[in-house]
Order: C-alpha cells, then structure tokens, then sequence
C-alpha cells in the first residue's frame, strides 16, 4: 500500500474496516501503534506515516488469508493525493501509467513498477525495492503485492470494462494456501514461481481513453507533481543533496572526493552517512544515471548514444548493459514501449 502523498486517514479507517470484517479486535492493534480514535476523524497532518506503518505491521502479522487482496479493494486513485488526482483524470490507461512511473517517488512506494513490452503483451513490472524493510517477510511481501495489484485492477472501471482487465498476472513467490482468492479477485490466469513481480494486459488497452478524463486539470496536477517531487528529492538528507549535483553535472562521473569537498565534508564521513541512509556512493550514480536514461528515452527523441552520453555513460554498450540488466529491456525496447504509452 502506497503512503506516501496520500490521504493516510481515509487508508487507515479502510484498513480498520477490513480487520473488523475479519473479526479482529482492532483495539490492541491501535494502541501498538500507538493510535487514538481521535486521530482518525482529524486532519491527514496529524497521523504520522510510523504509526500506519505500525499499524499494518501488526495487522500483516496476523497472518489473515488475502490481507492484502481484502485491503487493496475499493480504494480509489483519488485516495492518492495529487498524483491520483492527475492518473485519474488522464485521457488514457497510457497516460496514467506514464504518470505514475514519472512521479510515483511522491507516494513513498514499497514498489516501483514500470511499463514494459514484448511481442503480444505490456506489462506493468515491479523493477525496483525502494523500501525492502517493507517485505522483509513473506507476510509482508504478499502483502504489499497483492495490495498493488488490486488497486491497479480496479481502474478498469474506469476505462468502460469490468474490474478483471488484466490479460494475466505473476507472482515471484509460491502460491499461498488461499491462492484461490487470486483468481477470485483477478478473474485471469494467475501464476506463481515467476521471475517478475508484474500483470500483462493488451497492448492496445494503453490508448484506451479515460471515462473521466480531463487532461487539462491532469497536466496541472503533473505540474505541482514535478514540484512536489522536487520538493521531495531536495529533502532527503544527503541523498538529495548529492542528486541534486549530479543533476547540475550532466554527462559527468565526479568522484565521491569531488563530492565530498563540494558538501564540505570528508570522504569517509560522507561514505558512513550514506549508508545511514541506507546507500552506497555507487548505488546512488548508478540509480541517478538510469533513471534520468528513462526519462530521456520517455520523453524525448534523443539518439540513443547521445542519452548514454548525456547520464555519463562512456560508451553504448555499456549503457545497454546496465540498462538492460537493470530493467530487463534495452533502451531502445524501452523506447518503443514508451512511445506505446503515449496518447
């Protein structure tokens, strides 16, 4: 469940309200995490993300078959924030992607997922962990799975089709004893032991236009998105600061020591407080430097030497390499599927 930009109230009274249909005494569970009833008829502002973070840790513990299923359902993109606002008023199921893949660092994700092709089928792929103490055990990883997937199956709705629109969806884990609930609430093939965490869905569905699209009020929203994003990116502590001079130095691999004299601070301390952070110096290019090669490759016609190039990469090849071993496409795939995504 993402909670980053979003109504965390509103998140909280649904996932009490599943529990309790569940017979759960939710109670114990709220004084664990250190909730009062209060809180949930106040302002967003006034429930820190720890305690719903805490809340769900406790209630994933207990272990309820299709938790995650249970909790995902009926929760709407408008629950989202900002960015909900603007995937739910896009002009296509293209457009909504898209946005989500370009902002969804704003919702302080568990997954971040991306759109891929092959020769019949787009996939919507988990490519990246950005919070692993988040599925560190097989509860929670269900968990957080099943919750995605559901929330993103009930945007067929808002195409003009039924809630089932996917063509089929995988699983990276072994089937729980309640696998069954999977077909029940995906109504498609359903797959486990697989290699990515993802659902395939017709390729043509990506021009399929929005029932309440209103793309003027969605490329406002994109555009407090892109602020709030780098609002966010600005905030992070020593990561953002060392982002935020990458970004001024395009093309370029500076050094940590380079770095390190431009936050004036010495090599080692800057390495000991990046991995308080919960990142290496290395990581950190290498994230930074695939993840500016998407946005050219989304965004822009740029040849593909001249990206590699522009995110410091020395030559093409090794810019496919990383980029391939990264998403499981090449660049120029990547492209393609971009271009696929667009109005």
């Amino acid at each position: 469940m993402d909670i980053g930009n979003t109504d965390l109230t509103v998140y909280m009274q649904h996932t009490i309200a599943v529990l309790r249909a569940c017979g759960v005494d939710v109670d114990p569970l709220l004084k664990t995490a250190g909730i009062v009833s209060a809180e949930l008829i106040h302002t967003v502002e006034e429930i820190p993300a720890e305690k719903y973070v805490a809340l769900l840790d406790s209630a994933i513990a207990l272990n309820i078959p299709g938790f995650g299923l249970m909790d995902g359902d009926n929760i709407s993109l408008l629950s989202q924030g900002l960015l909900g606002y603007a995937m739910y008023s896009s002009a296509t199921l293209g457009k909504c992607i898209a946005r989500h893949s370009r902002y969804q660092d704003l919702l302080r994700a568990v997954f971040k997922t991306h759109l891929y092709q092959d020769q019949s089928m787009s996939w919507q792929r988990v490519d990246d962990v950005a919070r692993p103490n988040m599925i560190n055990t097989d509860a929670k990883l269900r968990y957080q799975a099943e919750s995605l997937f559901v929330l993103w199956a009930q945007q067929g709705p808002a195409m003009g089709l039924s809630k089932q629109w996917f063509s089929t969806v995988h699983f990276n884990y072994s089937e729980p004893e309640y696998g069954a609930m999977y077909r029940d609430y995906f109504g498609c093939e359903v797959l486990f032991d697989q290699p990515y965490l993802q659902f395939g869905f017709d390729p043509q569905l990506l021009q399929r236009p929005f029932s309440f699209a209103n793309e003027t009020a969605a490329e406002l929203c994109e555009q407090r998105c892109a602020v709030q994003l780098q609002e966010l990116i600005a905030g992070e502590g020593l990561k953002g600061k060392i982002v935020s001079y990458l970004a001024k130095n395009p093309g370029r691999n500076p050094s940590i020591e380079e770095v390190a004299t431009q936050l004036n601070t010495g090599e080692r301390t800057l390495r000991r407080r990046l991995l308080e952070e919960g990142v290496t110096y290395k990581e950190l290019v290498k994230n930074f430097r695939l993840n500016l090669a998407r946005e050219y490759l989304s965004n822009t016609n740029l040849p593909l030497a001249e990206v590699a190039y522009l995110v410091g990469y020395s030559g093409l090849a090794n810019f496919h390499r990383a980029f391939a071993a990264r998403y499981g496409s090449t660049p120029g795939q990547y492209r393609d599927m971009a271009l696929l995504s667009r109005p």
